[in-house]
């Protein structure tokens, strides 16, 4: 498996895995309305878009054969937060591929280019029922905060986990 830096250039493969890991990872917890109305190409779109954000750290893994399977991206805090608050916007690996340490993997880049930026936490926020909350609880990210979301017309819980020390978590 290979992991780099994302460009413009990945922004079909980074919405196909947004869009099949999200049919995956929310059936049962979002309506199945949204998740059938998730389109391609609407992703595609907001992906040209992200990738050229400066403020924005995203990383793809791919096969030997040059596959994307999987991502991660992060940067600062969206919204109000602390000045050195970084945060795990989403990591996102197809259904085949995870549970392979993959996850991990796509993980220390982000990390590792939010302590280049000087930050020393980062949040990541999880709707309640995804199970990837174990994950991050596995590699030490303790609840700190909740708030909802309106996705389709229903109000759904999220919840922020905090990893408090970032070069640790490199080291893990």
């Amino acid at each position: 498996m290979r992991i780099r830096k994302a460009n413009h250039g990945d922004a079909a493969a980074i919405a196909k895995i947004s869009v099949d890991t999200w049919r995956a990872t929310y059936k049962g917890i979002v309506s199945q309305a949204f998740l059938d109305q998730m389109s391609y190409q609407e992703r595609t779109n907001k992906w040209k878009q992200k990738l050229i954000d400066p403020k924005m750290f995203s990383y793809i893994a791919e096969t030997e054969k040059g596959e994307a399977v999987g991502y991660a991206n992060g940067g600062g805090l969206r919204g109000e937060g602390a000045e050195k608050l970084a945060e795990l916007y989403a990591i996102y690996i197809l259904p085949n591929y995870q549970r392979s340490g993959l996850g991990k993997q796509l993980l220390k880049p982000v990390v590792q280019t939010c302590v280049d930026h000087s930050f020393e936490q980062m949040v990541v926020w999880v709707l309640e029922g995804n199970k990837a909350v174990l994950f991050y609880k596995a590699l030490g990210a303790e609840k700190y905060d909740q708030d909802t979301i309106e996705l389709a017309g229903e109000t759904l819980n999220l919840f922020g986990y905090r990893f408090k020390d970032l070069k640790a978590l490199l080291d893990s």
